[in-house]
């Protein structure tokens, strides 16, 4: 049963590999430059760590400046890619995304660990397939964004944490015990922690299942200490490279009051965008081939506004004309508290909007309304409904790991901002209980088939 199970996850990881690099040649949005790829942010600071300049940024300013605008990773790795194919050239877009798609078969690979360790071989193997062949996590990959770093990673940290957990015996204490829960919690400290160097919401999830750990007995109060340890040794050097820039703490980003201001100020959608006008989304609605598809979202995302389009001219010369970025972090602080002050009540709405749009669809984002996403994620979340409903006597102890990490990431996009693609690194934990709902189906069929009796 193991060879056959390593066999069938195998063979998912191919299917999803391939799926992933026909879609990247299909749609080539590595054709468009940044704008095609969606790298924005990410190409203009890899475009100056490629020519020598440093990691900068012009964040409302005329001049880029050494910034902690983005997490280090995904600009890095483009950088690497201008390396190799030129700035700003579609060769190394198409690097870039090409790299994408195989950091996503770690995601494939974990949704059949976590699957397995939840409820068995058949489930893991199914969970791998779902992951593998669910059209929003596939697509994802044709886009140059930091998604595609967490969602792998948030997987990848989640198995680490379940094996550091490891509920057959961890909780005595014995030598050989404690040594795989330190073991594990390095690993999983280290693979969480290079998951916020590319996305800093990770961060949440780990600390959450930190305190999971610590509560759980002895061995993983060690595993929990191992995982601090290791998340803080690796986020060091960035954290001080940031420090040395901006002469204050910021251990990844320094943009949490910019979010915040963006998801919750007076004119807030929830989101970083203003609504989408019902005749883009009616052009969406029912568009099945990708080609057709990538066309009418990208005339969709020409007319998106970000929510930063509300900021008055008079509040932008002032965020303009303040020399440092933490400076202008600063200003978004202080407009955010003074919002809040004046509307105590609206941040509880935005938070209530926020938690819908991530139970249904993020209206201010062209592939909401596209069925190519809508009918697949409602398939999902039905599926998962289903697995949750039929495995729950049966479920492993380690669903505690499982549960923290989700709670983590839904804490904080309902708190603070949400997008469409923030939802897509639970969509590939919600594989897990959707793979167990197919799992489950299987094997009544199959039981049927046996007895002789109609399926």
């Amino acid at each position: 049963m193991k060879i056959a199970r390593q066999h069938a996850v195998s063979a998912a990881l191919l299917a999803g590999l391939l799926l992933r690099v026909a879609l990247i040649l299909a749609l080539r949005t590595y054709a468009g430059g940044a704008t095609g790829a969606g790298a924005y942010e990410h190409a203009e600071i890899a475009a100056h760590v490629a020519r020598g300049e440093g990691f900068r940024f012009a964040f409302y300013n005329p001049t880029p400046l050494l910034t902690s605008q983005q997490a280090p990773a995904v600009p890095l790795l483009l950088a690497a890619c201008f390396g190799v194919a030129g700035i700003g050239a579609s060769g190394a877009y198409l690097l870039m995304e090409l790299f994408q798609a195989a950091l996503a078969c770690g995601a494939i690979w974990a949704a059949g660990g976590i699957g397995r360790r939840l409820w068995g071989d058949a489930t893991g193997v199914a969970a791998a397939w779902v992951v593998a062949l669910y059209p929003p996590l596939a697509y994802a990959v044709t886009r140059v964004q930091a998604v595609n770093w967490a969602i792998s990673f948030f997987m990848l940290g989640t198995l680490a944490v379940m094996a550091a957990w490891d509920s057959r015996g961890a909780a005595s204490g014995a030598p050989g015990e404690r040594r795989h829960a330190i073991v594990w919690g390095c690993v999983a400290g280290v693979v969480l922690a290079l998951g916020a160097l590319g996305e800093p919401i990770l961060l949440a999830p780990t600390v959450l299942a930190v305190i999971v750990l610590a509560v759980g007995g002895a061995a993983r109060r060690r595993a929990a200490t191992a995982l601090a340890i290791s998340l803080v040794i690796v986020l060091a050097p960035w954290t001080i490279r940031n420090a040395l820039v901006h002469h204050r703490l910021v251990a990844v980003k320094d943009t949490f009051w910019y979010v915040f201001w963006q998801g919750n100020n007076a004119r807030a959608t929830g989101t970083d965008k203003l609504r989408v006008a019902p005749a883009t989304a009616g052009a969406l609605a029912w568009r099945w081939s990708p080609g057709g598809m990538e066309r009418a979202m990208d005339a969709a995302r020409a007319q998106a506004k970000s929510i930063d389009t509300v900021i008055p001219p008079a509040d932008l010369r002032v965020i303009e004309n303040t020399p440092t970025e933490i400076a202008k972090m600063g200003w978004f602080r202080t407009q955010s508290l003074v919002e809040l002050r004046a509307d105590p009540l609206h941040y509880a709405r935005m938070c209530a909007v926020r938690a819908w749009e991530m139970l249904w669809f993020d209206p201010t984002n062209p592939r909401s309304f596209a069925a190519a996403y809508r009918i697949p994620y409602l398939l999902l979340a039905a599926l998962g409904i289903i697995g949750m409903a039929l495995g729950w006597r049966g479920l492993s102890a380690e669903w505690r790991i499982v549960a923290a990490m989700a709670t983590g990431v839904i804490a904080v996009h309902v708190c603070i901002i949400m997008s469409a693609r923030f939802r897509l690194p639970l969509e590939a934990l919600l594989a897990v209980p959707a793979g167990h709902a197919l799992a489950r189906m299987a094997g009544a069929v199959k039981s049927a088939s046996r007895r002789g009796l109609p399926a």
